[in-house]
C-alpha cells in the first residue's frame, strides 16, 4: 500500500484541471506584469527625481532636504529609481532577455551590479552619461544655437540608425 495521499476526483460543481491551469497562467502572468510595472514605475519615480535634482532653481545642499520634506523617499531609495532610469536600455533589455524572471527592484538592481565590474557602466550606461550630458550643454547654449546643434545631432542619429537597420535584418 502507497503512503502517497491521493486526491479525491473533482465532485460536479467544483473547479476542473484545465479551468485551474488557465487560471494559474493567467494569475502568473499578472504577477510578471505586476513586477514590470513595479520597474516601469520605479523609473519613471527616477526620471523625475533627475529632473528635480537639476532645476536650476534647486541650489547646492537643497536637494536631500527638498527630498526629504517633500517626496516621502529615502535619499537610498532615490538613489535607487535614479540608477534604475539612468540606465532604462539596459533594464530594458534585460527584462526581454529574461522574460520568466521574477521582475522586482532587487532584481533590476541587480542587472546593474552584476555587470558594473566587468566593462564600468557597460555601453548603454555609456550612453546614458553621454546623453545627460548632451542635453546638458544643450539646454547652455543660446535659443538659435540649440536649434542648429540639436538638428544636426538628430541628422546625425537619424544616419546611424539608416546604418543599423539594414545590418540588423540581415
Amino acid at each position: 500500500m502507497s503512503n502517497v495521499e491521493v486526491i479525491p476526483p473533482t465532485k460536479p460543481g467544483e473547479i476542473g484541471l484545465p479551468e485551474l491551469a488557465t487560471r494559474i497562467k493567467t494569475l502568473h502572468g499578472d504577477v510578471v506584469g505586476a513586477g514590470k510595472t513595479i520597474i516601469q514605475k520605479a523609473m519613471e519615480a527616477g526620471d523625475a527625481l533627475i529632473r528635480a535634482k537639476r532645476n536650476p532653481v534647486m541650489k547646492h545642499g537643497e536637494w536631500l532636504p527638498w527630498l526629504r520634506d517633500n517626496c516621502g523617499v529615502s535619499e537610498r531609495r532615490a538613489q535607487h529609481y535614479m540608477k534604475l532610469a539612468t540606465n532604462r536600455l539596459r533594464i530594458e533589455a534585460a527584462m526581454k532577455n529574461e522574460p520568466g524572471a521574477d521582475f522586482s527592484l532587487k532584481w533590476a538592481l541587480g542587472q546593474l551590479t552584476e555587470s558594473d565590474g566587468k566593462d564600468g557602466d557597460g555601453v548603454l550606461g555609456q550612453y546614458e552619461k553621454a546623453h545627460i550630458a548632451l542635453i546638458k550643454r544643450l539646454r547652455q547654449l543660446d535659443a538659435d544655437d540649440v536649434v542648429v546643434a540639436a538638428e544636426r545631432t538628430i541628422a546625425e542619429l537619424n544616419a546611424v540608425m539608416g546604418a543599423v537597420r539594414p545590418a540588423k535584418a540581415a
